[in-house]
Protein backbone atom coordinates (compact mmCIF):
# COMPACT_ATOMS: atom_id res chain seq x y z
CA UNK A 1 0.00 0.00 0.00
CA UNK A 2 1.62 3.34 -0.75
CA UNK A 3 1.45 6.19 1.61
CA UNK A 4 -1.60 9.36 0.69
CA UNK A 5 0.01 12.23 -1.46
CA UNK A 6 -0.15 14.89 1.31
CA UNK A 7 1.87 12.60 3.54
CA UNK A 8 4.66 11.60 0.72
CA UNK A 9 4.36 15.43 -0.17
CA UNK A 10 5.18 16.24 3.68
CA UNK A 11 8.03 13.42 3.71
CA UNK A 12 9.65 14.75 0.20
CA UNK A 13 9.83 18.48 2.03
CA UNK A 14 11.07 17.59 5.11
CA UNK A 15 13.90 15.64 3.50
CA UNK A 16 14.65 18.85 1.29
CA UNK A 17 14.79 21.08 4.09
CA UNK A 18 16.83 19.06 6.33
CA UNK A 19 19.30 18.77 3.32
CA UNK A 20 19.42 22.69 2.61
CA UNK A 21 18.26 24.32 5.86
CA UNK A 22 21.01 22.48 8.50
CA UNK A 23 23.32 24.86 8.64
CA UNK A 24 20.66 28.01 9.78
CA UNK A 25 18.80 25.53 12.48
CA UNK A 26 21.84 24.47 13.97
CA UNK A 27 23.20 28.16 14.40
CA UNK A 28 23.47 28.86 18.26
CA UNK A 29 21.64 31.90 19.83
CA UNK A 30 23.34 34.37 21.84
CA UNK A 31 22.40 36.79 24.17
CA UNK A 32 23.33 39.79 22.63
CA UNK A 33 23.65 41.23 26.38
CA UNK A 34 26.83 38.31 27.18
CA UNK A 35 28.51 39.34 23.29
CA UNK A 36 27.90 43.02 24.28
CA UNK A 37 29.93 42.72 27.78
CA UNK A 38 32.23 40.30 26.02
CA UNK A 39 32.97 43.01 23.63
CA UNK A 40 33.70 45.61 26.37
CA UNK A 41 36.19 43.10 27.95
CA UNK A 42 37.80 42.71 24.85
CA UNK A 43 38.18 46.94 24.03
CA UNK A 44 38.83 47.54 27.59
CA UNK A 45 42.13 45.50 27.48
CA UNK A 46 42.84 46.10 23.81
CA UNK A 47 45.68 48.09 22.55
CA UNK A 48 45.19 48.86 19.08
CA UNK A 49 42.60 50.90 17.98
CA UNK A 50 40.52 48.56 15.56
CA UNK A 51 40.70 45.34 17.85
CA UNK A 52 37.53 43.39 18.51
CA UNK A 53 36.11 43.67 15.23
CA UNK A 54 34.65 40.82 15.47
CA UNK A 55 31.81 41.18 17.75
CA UNK A 56 29.20 42.56 15.69
CA UNK A 57 29.41 39.89 13.08
CA UNK A 58 29.32 37.47 16.36
CA UNK A 59 26.49 39.59 17.80
CA UNK A 60 24.36 39.76 14.30
CA UNK A 61 24.86 35.48 13.91
CA UNK A 62 23.94 34.95 17.61
CA UNK A 63 20.82 37.31 18.26
CA UNK A 64 19.46 36.40 15.31
CA UNK A 65 20.21 32.55 15.46
CA UNK A 66 21.68 32.76 11.72
CA UNK A 67 25.52 31.59 10.52
CA UNK A 68 25.76 34.03 8.21
CA UNK A 69 28.97 35.93 9.67
CA UNK A 70 30.97 33.05 10.38
CA UNK A 71 34.33 33.47 9.05
CA UNK A 72 35.45 30.23 7.41
CA UNK A 73 39.04 31.32 7.53
CA UNK A 74 39.07 31.61 11.13
CA UNK A 75 38.60 28.63 13.14
CA UNK A 76 35.09 29.45 15.68
CA UNK A 77 35.75 33.34 14.61
CA UNK A 78 34.02 35.72 12.68
CA UNK A 79 33.46 38.18 9.72
CA UNK A 80 35.23 41.76 10.86
CA UNK A 81 32.93 44.59 10.91
CA UNK A 82 34.61 45.98 7.68
CA UNK A 83 33.39 43.51 6.02
CA UNK A 84 29.75 42.63 6.54
CA UNK A 85 28.71 44.34 4.21
CA UNK A 86 30.78 42.86 1.57
CA UNK A 87 28.91 39.54 3.27
CA UNK A 88 25.82 40.47 3.27
CA UNK A 89 25.92 42.03 -0.90
CA UNK A 90 27.79 38.69 -1.63
CA UNK A 91 25.13 36.22 0.39
CA UNK A 92 21.91 36.96 -2.31
CA UNK A 93 20.07 36.08 1.45
CA UNK A 94 19.91 39.97 2.26
CA UNK A 95 17.71 42.65 0.96
CA UNK A 96 18.32 46.18 0.84
CA UNK A 97 14.93 48.17 2.08
CA UNK A 98 16.32 51.42 1.84
CA UNK A 99 18.02 54.53 3.17
CA UNK A 100 17.31 54.76 6.91
CA UNK A 101 15.98 58.55 6.19
CA UNK A 102 13.04 56.35 4.67
CA UNK A 103 10.14 55.86 7.38
CA UNK A 104 9.14 53.23 5.67
CA UNK A 105 12.25 50.85 5.75
CA UNK A 106 12.64 51.73 9.26
CA UNK A 107 9.34 50.49 9.78
CA UNK A 108 9.95 47.09 7.89
CA UNK A 109 13.27 46.82 9.63
CA UNK A 110 11.34 46.87 12.82
CA UNK A 111 8.55 44.84 11.68
CA UNK A 112 11.22 42.08 10.72
CA UNK A 113 13.04 42.11 14.20
CA UNK A 114 10.22 42.11 16.13
CA UNK A 115 9.27 38.74 13.96
CA UNK A 116 12.47 37.17 15.21
CA UNK A 117 13.59 37.90 11.16
CA UNK A 118 17.28 39.65 11.05
CA UNK A 119 17.62 43.40 10.40
CA UNK A 120 20.67 45.28 10.26
CA UNK A 121 22.15 49.42 9.32
CA UNK A 122 24.92 49.60 7.75
CA UNK A 123 26.85 53.11 7.06
CA UNK A 124 28.49 53.49 3.76
CA UNK A 125 31.80 55.25 4.63
CA UNK A 126 34.81 53.79 3.68
CA UNK A 127 36.86 51.89 6.18
CA UNK A 128 35.77 50.31 9.22
CA UNK A 129 32.33 52.31 9.20
CA UNK A 130 29.61 51.27 11.90
CA UNK A 131 27.09 48.56 11.50
CA UNK A 132 24.05 48.47 14.10
CA UNK A 133 21.61 45.11 15.02
CA UNK A 134 17.96 45.85 14.72
CA UNK A 135 16.64 44.05 17.75
CA UNK A 136 12.67 43.59 19.07
CA UNK A 137 11.17 46.54 20.40
CA UNK A 138 9.06 49.60 19.62
CA UNK A 139 10.20 52.51 17.70
CA UNK A 140 11.30 55.72 18.87
CA UNK A 141 10.94 59.09 17.52
CA UNK A 142 14.25 61.06 17.23
CA UNK A 143 14.52 65.20 16.56
CA UNK A 144 17.90 64.47 15.18
CA UNK A 145 17.14 62.28 12.47
CA UNK A 146 14.12 65.00 11.98
CA UNK A 147 11.29 62.98 13.82
CA UNK A 148 12.04 59.95 12.00
CA UNK A 149 10.65 56.65 14.30
CA UNK A 150 13.85 55.05 14.64
CA UNK A 151 14.87 51.16 15.20
CA UNK A 152 15.07 49.71 19.16
CA UNK A 153 19.05 48.72 17.94
CA UNK A 154 22.60 47.50 19.49
CA UNK A 155 26.05 48.62 18.28
CA UNK A 156 29.57 47.97 19.21
CA UNK A 157 31.79 50.84 18.25
CA UNK A 158 35.04 50.63 16.97
CA UNK A 159 36.38 54.12 17.85
CA UNK A 160 34.74 55.73 21.08
CA UNK A 161 33.52 52.02 22.22
CA UNK A 162 32.61 53.06 25.51
CA UNK A 163 29.18 54.47 23.69
CA UNK A 164 28.72 51.04 22.62
CA UNK A 165 25.15 50.18 23.42
CA UNK A 166 22.49 47.88 23.78
CA UNK A 167 18.79 48.44 23.53
CA UNK A 168 18.72 52.44 21.58
CA UNK A 169 16.98 53.67 18.97
CA UNK A 170 19.01 53.98 15.93
CA UNK A 171 19.85 57.06 15.89
CA UNK A 172 21.69 56.63 18.33
CA UNK A 173 24.43 54.99 16.47
CA UNK A 174 24.53 57.85 13.79
CA UNK A 175 23.41 61.30 14.55
CA UNK A 176 21.97 61.69 10.99
CA UNK A 177 20.42 59.01 8.56
CA UNK A 178 22.39 60.36 5.75
CA UNK A 179 24.70 57.07 4.41
CA UNK A 180 23.05 54.62 5.84
CA UNK A 181 21.24 51.61 4.60
CA UNK A 182 18.81 49.29 5.92
CA UNK A 183 19.21 45.42 4.98
CA UNK A 184 16.96 42.69 5.88
CA UNK A 185 17.42 38.77 5.63
CA UNK A 186 15.16 37.11 3.58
Amino acid sequence: MRPPIPALAFIVSMALCLASCGSESNAVKMDINDVYEEFMECKNYSTEKFDCKEYTGKAINGYFGIADFADKKADGGYVAIENIMATVEASGSWEKLGPANDQSALDQAQQYANDGKAAIAVSDQEGIGNVAIIMAGEQEGSGSWGGLKCPNSASFFMKGHKGSYVGKKLSYAWGKPDGIWIYVRN
